[in-house]
């Protein structure tokens, strides 16, 4: 079905992001050009915004994409129209803008954040594992067993509050009937869409222009530089006492 296409290749684009939003900000880092762009008046909020929605709106047009090729393939000379439904554009949008896009706009802030943080966009492609690991472990672990709305609300993707609605239904039964979008779906994304607010609140609002991270990984390169500058020192004693 075109909602299990869509689920499909949302988590090819999931991969995506931590190199166009990831790199977006880390590029400033890497060049260090970064202390240049701090030195301009202006506003956090405007400096993180305008990164960010830029590399967003390149992830839904590369999205867009997959849908608008869809489209034009049903459309090529020699595809049997028996086959395929009538195209029903509710459809994609409804696609889009209740799982992909906000999809797309979650763990977006999440790559954005932990490169912000870090200084490093390798970081950024670890969250997105280390999200779609604890994803599964929820849905293996509750899924099957639970019946309340909660474990289904939980989860960030939207796929399982959907199957609540269609378990126990055939594959053509499935075919004929227009996506579900009830209580437990709407619970769903309203959940998450407040989840990625608040994330993005708590961002910006710690965010300062400071040209070093404050995290691990700062820490390990400070270490490294400080270990690479003790190590020339003893050898240069060294050379000095020969």
């Amino acid at each position: 079905s075109l909602y299990s296409l869509t689920a499909f290749f949302t988590k090819f684009l999931l991969l995506l992001i931590p190199s166009v939003i990831g790199n977006a900000v880390y590029r400033d880092y890497k060049h260090e050009v970064h202390p240049v762009l701090y030195s301009y008046p202006i506003g956090k909020r405007a400096y993180l915004f305008g990164k960010f929605l830029s590399a967003y709106t390149v992830v839904c047009l590369i999205a867009s994409m997959v849908g608008i090729g869809l489209f034009i393939g049903i459309q090529l000379p020699g595809v049997d129209s028996k086959l395929i439904l009538s195209f029903d554009f509710s459809v994609y949008l409804h696609l889009y803008f209740v799982y992909l896009f906000p999809n797309l706009l979650f763990f977006g802030v999440v790559v954005f954040t932990i490169v912000i943080v870090s200084r490093n966009s390798y970081a950024g492609f670890i969250s997105i594992v280390v999200v779609l690991i604890a994803r599964e472990i929820l849905m293996r672990s509750f899924g099957s067993t639970a019946d309340d709305n909660l474990t289904y609300v939980l989860e960030p993707l939207g796929e399982s509050a959907t199957d609540y609605y269609l378990r126990g239904l055939t594959n053509s039964e499935q075919q004929q009937m227009s996506l579900p979008f009830g209580r437990t779906i709407l619970l769903n994304r309203l959940c998450w869409i407040a989840i990625t607010l608040t994330l993005w609140g708590m961002m910006v609002r710690s965010f300062s222009f400071s040209q070093h991270g404050i995290i691990f990984w700062s820490m390990c390169r400070k270490s490294a530089v400080s270990y690479t500058h003790l190590r020339a020192h003893e050898t240069d004693s060294y050379l000095v006492c020969r």
